[in-house]
């Protein structure tokens, strides 16, 4: 997955990541590069549950205070499936 704020805005993050991890019974590995503070790192390890808003909750949690190059172009931590659920 490409890191957020790098490249263009785009209304939703691809989701591919999710299903793919949710079918394989694998884990989500949360990892990150904070260019303010100049650290990357890895959070949060998690096996999808199915319940996609629960699962991207946690992914909102950790990565809202994460910021990228560019802060602008920071895409919300939201997929398209979360909208069509709602």
């Amino acid at each position: 997955m490409p890191p957020s704020g790098t490249r263009s805005r785009a209304a939703h993050w691809k989701s591919g990541f999710y299903h793919i991890a949710r079918v394989a019974r694998v884990p989500i590995v949360c990892a990150f590069l904070d260019y303010e503070r100049k650290v990357g790192g890895i959070g949060p390890v998690f096996v999808p549950t199915g319940d996609i808003g629960a699962d991207m909750e946690r992914l909102r949690v950790f990565y809202r205070d994460i910021r990228g190059k560019y802060p602008r172009q920071r895409d919300p931590i939201r997929l398209s499936e979360e909208d069509a659920a709602a």
